[in-house]
């Protein structure tokens, strides 16, 4: 009987969130920053990252590119673009060390709209005494948005799916993001001529701290709420 090795390879995705305050990751691996901001009037202007390495093992990196939009009924989608372009896209980087990666903007210098962008940045490779590959995927968030860019985000449809679940479509008809953390956010139920405002809560709370509504896109959030039946809702945004 012949022994055959099973390896097992388990991804770990970090996207870009909202914080107060960047302090030190403790992961083994990670970057910072996690969001970079261009503008079209500039070109070639330099945006900096750096990779850090905190493992007893050298890393494989691979740096990667994507334009951003919002499908409406299957989410995020993603197209690799050489509009902003890593100095190196792949490199390893020793156990301990840390690197700078580039980004420069190439794209149109002439924008009506902000343009949404990701930049995945994979740790590759196995340690060859171990069956585990853990690979740290870091997911970051790039604009470009044009001088005079605004958002104009507004609620298209309210629906109560369930007794404890809302669903709230929004669309940003402006010419950049808007991030959700950045506004108020509630949601009021009229009843046999009553109205109150209902409180969202601390997990609906975090759920639109980390949404973000690009331009020209719709988004649909899922909020897990007790409504009552035949109440009439309504979701409000306020600055």
């Amino acid at each position: 009987m012949r022994l055959v090795g099973v390896f097992i390879t388990l991804l770990l995705f970090v996207t870009a969130v909202p914080v107060e305050a960047a302090a030190e990751s403790e992961e083994a691996f990670y970057i910072e920053p996690m969001e970079f901001r261009f503008s079209p009037g500039e070109s070639r202007q330099a945006q900096v990252f750096r990779v850090h390495n905190r493992n007893e093992q050298p890393a494989k990196v691979r740096v990667e590119i994507f334009l951003r939009s919002e499908d409406m009924h299957k989410g995020e989608r993603r197209a690799l673009s050489s509009d902003i372009r890593p100095d190196t896209r792949h490199f390893l980087l020793p156990a301990g060390e840390s690197r700078d990666v580039s980004l420069t903007y190439h794209g149109s210098r002439h924008l009506k709209s902000e343009r949404a962008y990701r930049v995945v940045v994979t740790q590759e490779g196995v340690a060859p005494e171990t069956s585990l590959d853990m690979r740290f995927v870091y997911v970051a968030s790039a604009y470009v948005t044009p001088r005079g860019a605004e958002s104009k985000v507004r609620v298209v449809a309210i629906e109560r799916e369930s007794a404890e679940r809302v669903k709230v479509r929004l669309f940003n008809s402006g010419t950049a993001h808007k991030k959700l953390h950045e506004v108020k956010a509630e949601l009021e139920e009229t009843h046999d001529g009553r109205v109150r405002t209902l409180l969202l809560g601390d997990e609906n709370l975090r759920r639109l701290a980390r949404e973000n509504v690009l331009a020209g896109s719709y988004l649909t959030l899922d909020l897990d709420i007790e409504t009552k039946a035949g109440a009439e809702l309504r979701f409000r945004l306020a600055p």
